[in-house]
């Protein structure tokens, strides 16, 4: 699930085999559909996104996300990631 150390976050999409790791973890995690406000919190406040070189940079301004997801997948700034997610 990619959770390394305590009062991290990821969001999964809900398939079969997901949903068996998460079983399997479920005593130890909380899980279940976020809702928008807290999708917005989660991303505007502790949002990472790897670059090219495999680094962390965090979700600072709109210009690193049109970086990195603009061609890729449309998205040129916060609200639009937030959409995404969502």
């Amino acid at each position: 699930m990619g959770l390394k150390e305590i009062n991290n976050c990821a969001f999964v999409k809900a398939t079969d085999d997901n949903m068996k790791k998460v079983m399997l973890i479920c005593d130890y995690v909380g899980y279940g559909q976020p809702t928008k406000p807290l999708v917005d919190e989660v991303i505007r406040k502790r949002g990472y996104l790897k670059t090219a070189d495999h680094k962390r940079v965090p979700i600072s301004d709109n210009v690193i996300i049109e970086e990195l997801l603009g061609e890729k997948a449309g998205l040129i700034c916060v609200e639009d990631v937030i959409d995404a997610l969502w």
